[in-house]
């Protein structure tokens, strides 16, 4: 009997404590305050903001600080927060937070980078202690600019196709050896690969339309680097922006291909960007393309020039069409 009643205690105890645990975690927390500012310090184990404002404006603000309060059980504690753009969508969740608190205080601050197309607008960001809604805060950011808008397939093949051209080494005898690509790059200058000319003795440029012109020359080359500059008269077709933006790696690109004898506009996907010595930056992507493409453009989502698609890091091993028809084994 004794040994009954012992055990019923000790299970209402536990079901007492897992009652009440339970109740702790379920309780909603209760708001104090949430403020926003520009970064601020710690002091000793208080953050406390440098000033407290709802406005900020890029690029003169470049970080922007949101503070929140809460009275909430002791305990172990979840903390996620999510930035909403103006339009409502997310713009990113910051990795989970946990905490430990003694006592009734919860404090807690986020940070979030300003970038030149974060959206104008009323941002809101939004938090959840253990899961539960716990508040949110609301800031303006003015003074950035509009994203520019991504260019697809078809707006890079119908503004740039044009400005794609094949390039025809000739031989001492008149023949042609060799045919790869490049693109418009400014008024009569066409870029290409450097192997695309390489012991050329001319070169002839063709254009989508079927217009044909010789190279006057060579403005710039780079054999190490693969590529070079051709003096060529280009008329009015447009030339091909370059980009200055960093290329992160997963960005999409597009390629102009070749397909027994079709150019073809195809996406590739970067993979990786560094530097062999002693040869300058290579961007590596997939998936490949033909020898064709050699000396064509990669274009980014913003319809800007990134590179020149290249074929070997060895100066002069690539093999002309001439020698393959001759040749099929090589």
């Amino acid at each position: 009997m004794t040994t009954r009643l012992l055990r019923a205690g000790v299970a209402g105890a536990l079901l007492v404590c897992l009652t009440q645990g339970f109740a702790a975690r379920s309780q909603a927390p209760r708001l104090i305050r949430a403020v926003s500012g520009p970064p601020g310090t710690l002091k000793g184990s208080e953050f406390v903001l440098d000033e407290t404002r709802n406005r900020f404006v890029f690029p003169q603000d470049r970080a922007i600080t949101v503070y929140f309060e809460w009275e909430h059980v002791p305990g172990d504690h979840v903390l996620t927060a999510t930035w909403r753009q103006p339009d409502g969508r997310v713009a990113s969740i910051a990795p989970d937070v946990k905490m430990s608190t003694t006592s009734k205080e919860l404090k807690c601050y986020w940070v979030l980078t300003l970038a030149q197309w974060s959206p104008s607008g009323v941002w809101t960001m939004e938090v959840r202690v253990d899961g539960q809604p716990a508040g949110s805060h609301a800031f303006e950011l003015v003074g950035t600019e509009a994203a520019p808008a991504r260019f697809t397939l078809d707006q890079v093949s119908k503004t740039y196709g044009g400005s794609v051209v094949s390039v025809h080494k000739i031989d001492a005898t008149g023949r042609r050896t060799d045919s790869s690509s490049g693109f418009v790059l400014a008024a009569n200058a066409i870029a290409t690969s450097f192997q695309s000319i390489d012991s050329a003795a001319s070169v002839q440029i063709e254009f989508p339309d079927g217009a044909k012109v010789a190279a006057r020359g060579a403005l710039a080359v780079s054999r190490q680097n693969d590529w070079a500059v051709l003096s060529a008269e280009t008329g009015d077709r447009a030339p091909i922006p370059a980009s200055t933006e960093p290329l992160p790696i997963g960005s999409q690109l597009a390629a102009f291909n070749v397909d027994a004898g079709t150019r073809l506009l195809v996406p590739v996907t970067v993979a990786g960007i560094g530097a062999t010595a002693p040869y300058g930056p290579r961007i590596r992507f997939g998936p490949d393309v033909t020898t064709g493409a050699i000396g064509g453009p990669l274009i980014d989502e913003n319809g800007q020039l990134v590179g020149i698609v290249g074929g070997s890091l060895t100066p002069g091993i690539r093999v002309g069409d001439r020698i393959l028809t001759t040749s099929p084994w090589l």
